[in-house]
């Protein structure tokens, strides 16, 4: 019954299970940055979706010969399967733990499944639309 955080403490674990919080735009940016990718490796970005609005320049991407998502359950398989078809050296994919749906709640109230953060301008409307169905009962 430890958390992440006391595993840490006593040595028995090397990082605190924290969520990345990089998202699509910030993918958009290292595609920017790093100008010829081989080896990419992704951990626990709930955060991303569409892996196909990656690529700003497909010249950058040509090189990646490796590819590891682990944890990053949010990313839409239809766009991952648009992705792939632009890696021409692509020879290594690894997939853990990888297009699940949300635990149930988390989409109705606007959270990343796991990550305890969320938008309250959706539990607003959700509480609008509730009110809109009593009335109607």
């Amino acid at each position: 019954k430890m958390t992440s955080t006391d595993l840490v403490r006593y040595g028995l674990a090397d990082v605190v299970e924290n969520p990345g919080i990089i998202t699509d735009i910030g993918m958009k940016a290292v595609n920017e940055v790093f100008s010829f990718i081989k080896y990419l490796v992704i951990y626990n970005c709930p955060h991303l979706h569409n892996p196909n609005n990656w690529i700003t320049d497909h010249s950058r991407w040509t090189r990646l010969v490796d590819l590891t998502l682990v944890r990053c359950h949010a990313i839409k398989l239809d766009s991952f399967s648009q992705f792939i078809e632009l890696l021409p050296s692509l020879e290594f994919i690894s997939l853990d733990q990888m297009f699940r749906e949300p635990p149930k709640g988390c989409a109705r109230v606007g959270l990343s499944a796991g990550t305890g953060i969320g938008v309250s301008s959706a539990l607003v409307s959700n509480q609008n639309s509730n009110n809109d169905n009593d009335n109607n009962n």
